[in-house]
């Protein structure tokens, strides 16, 4: 998948993707039940995982903070 393909490959050390892997799944957790096509899926799990690693770019490491603020960026554009 492509948002899991994005956490693996940031720029971080594996430690922290390995925390942004953990965050994003608890926030896809959260989301997922709002999504039924294969398209759409993909399209929020894409969005999400953009937003998680934007998150830990601008320093947030905390995965449970992480998880709620990316689903709270998340929902802003896509109520």
């Amino acid at each position: 998948m492509k948002a899991r393909q994005l956490i693996d490959e940031a720029s971080f050390d594996i430690s922290t993707r390995t925390m942004l892997s953990r965050a994003f799944d608890r926030a896809w957790a959260v989301l997922a039940k709002k999504y039924h096509s294969p398209l759409a899926i993909e399209a929020a799990r894409l969005k999400l995982a953009n937003i998680v690693v934007s998150l830990a770019r601008e320093g947030e490491r905390e995965p449970d903070r992480l998880a709620d603020c990316a689903v709270r960026t998340f929902l802003v554009d896509d109520p």
